[in-house]
C-alpha cells in the first residue's frame, strides 16, 4: 500500500509502505464518524492501541502502524526524526481524503506535532498522550547507553517509569506485552529512537501552524506528569490547547486505562469535528 492509495487502509493486520518504510499497518472501524491516525511510544508497537481501539464508538476508523526501529519495521534502524515525520505523514493520506484526528502516545506525540504542523488541513486535531514538551540531552544519553549497553540494559528502568514500582497484578497483561516489544527492538534501532525524540524542538515554535490540541496526563505518570504537559499548553496558541488530567494509568494511560482514554477522546474528537 502506497501513501497515495486513499482509502486502501486494510481492516486488520496488513502489510503496508509509508514513504519508503516497509511496516504493517492495523486499522479498525468504519470511519463514519471520521479517521484516527493512533502513533506509538517509543519501546511499543502498532499493537500498542489494541485495548483503546476495542473500546472506541466503531464509527471511529482507527489506524496505527510500526514505526522506524518498531515492531514489524524493527529492521530499520538508522531513521532521523524527520523519517518518522515522512512516514506519519504518508500514513495521514492513505487514510483517504478527509481531515484525520492525530494522537501520539509519549515519543509518538512528538512525531505527531511535527506531522500536524506540516499537513496543513489534512489534521482536524491533534492529541497528545503522555507526551514530552521538548526534546534534550537526557534522551540523547539513553541513546548511547543503548548502542554501548544493548536494549536489555534500558529494560528494567523503562518499565518502572512506564508502570511505576507496584504496578499490581491487574497491570500485567500490558506489562508482559510492552516488555516483549521493547526486548524485540536492536540496540541502534532504540539509539536512534531516543536520539529522534531527543532532537524535538517542543511546541513554541509550531505554535502557529497546530490544529486545536489535547494534552492527556495521568497524575502518577513518573515520566511524563501533568506539570511537563502543561508546558505544552503554555507553548501553544492562547485558547488553542487544553489539558485534562487522569487519576491514574501513569505513562501506559491507553493500555491500562483505554475507557478512560477513550472517552477523552471521543469528546475532542466530537468537538473538532464540528
Amino acid at each position: 500500500m502506497n501513501a497515495q492509495d486513499a482509502g486502501a487502509v486494510p481492516p486488520d493486520d496488513a502489510p503496508a509502505g509509508l514513504a519508503g518504510l516497509p511496516t504493517r499497518w492495523r486499522a479498525g472501524g468504519t470511519g463514519a464518524h471520521g479517521s484516527v491516525l493512533m502513533l506509538h511510544s517509543l519501546g511499543l508497537d502498532r499493537l500498542a492501541f489494541d485495548p483503546l481501539r476495542a473500546v472506541l464508538d466503531r464509527g471511529w476508523r482507527a489506524a496505527s502502524f510500526d514505526q522506524y526501529g518498531h515492531g514489524a519495521a524493527s529492521m530499520h534502524v538508522r531513521f532521523t526524526l524527520d523519517d518518522c515525520v515522512d512516514a506519519a505523514r504518508a500514513a495521514i493520506e492513505a487514510l483517504g481524503p478527509g481531515p484525520v484526528h492525530l494522537v501520539g502516545h509519549s515519543m509518538g506525540g512528538a512525531i505527531a506535532a511535527l506531522a500536524a504542523s506540516r499537513a496543513g488541513a489534512r489534521v482536524a486535531s491533534l492529541a497528545l498522550i503522555a507526551s514530552p514538551p521538548a526534546g534534550g540531552a537526557a534522551y540523547r544519553d539513553r541513546g548511547e547507553q543503548a548502542r554501548r549497553q544493548g536494549v536489555e540494559a534500558q529494560v528494567a528502568g523503562t518499565m518502572a517509569r512506564w508502570f511505576g514500582p507496584e504496578p499490581g497484578p491487574a497491570a500485567a497483561a500490558g506489562m508482559d506485552y510492552a516488555r516483549a516489544a521493547l526486548r524485540s527492538m536492536q540496540a541502534e534501532g532504540l539509539a536512534c529512537s531516543w536520539d529522534a525524540l531527543a532532537a524535538f524542538p517542543g511546541y513554541a515554535g509550531l505554535r502557529d501552524a497546530l490544529p486545536r490540541v489535547l494534552c492527556m496526563a495521568a497524575a502518577d505518570d513518573l515520566s511524563t506528569p501533568p506539570e511537563a504537559m502543561a508546558r505544552i499548553v503554555r507553548d501553544c496558541r492562547p485558547g488553542a490547547a487544553e489539558l485534562r488530567e487522569l487519576a491514574g494509568g501513569g505513562h501506559m494511560a491507553p493500555l491500562a486505562r483505554p475507557a478512560d482514554v477513550a472517552a477523552l477522546l471521543q469528546a475532542f474528537w466530537r468537538r473538532t469535528s464540528s
